[in-house]
């Protein structure tokens, strides 16, 4: 997936930067979800963060993805069987490799299990 372009028609500010009329701007969209005026900490998986009304993840409004439901369901299914059966797990590497693509999709996620003291 290509990032998406667009030429501004008029000069505007966006967040204190000035974009004239004419000048060509870049949508990312993996940098979604990844404003540290919104969201604290944005680097880091914290299922229990709570600003999750504003993650953009299934679209948003009309545009919200009709798979939305089913798709929170089942990530809730598999975290939870997950964890019922390893138990306590964390990272086993200090780098995650992406795709470089889009959406900065993972290549791995190696795991490994903690011990009983979390460690």
């Amino acid at each position: 997936m290509a990032d998406a372009r667009l030429c501004e028609p008029d000069d505007v500010t966006i967040a204190g930067k000035a974009i004239r009329a004419g000048d060509h701007v870049a949508i990312v969209l993996r940098a979604a979800n990844r404003d540290p005026a919104r969201f604290e900490d944005p680097d880091r998986f914290l299922i229990s963060r709570e600003a999750t009304k504003h993650h953009l993840g299934f679209g948003t409004g009309i545009h919200l993805c009709l798979g939305n439901g089913l798709a929170r369901l089942e990530m809730n299914i598999a975290i939870e069987r997950l964890a019922k059966r390893l138990g306590d797990i964390g990272l086993a590497t200090s780098r995650l490799d992406r795709h470089h693509t889009q959406l900065a999709s993972l290549k791995s996620l190696p795991v490994r299990k903690l011990s009983k003291r979390g460690a």
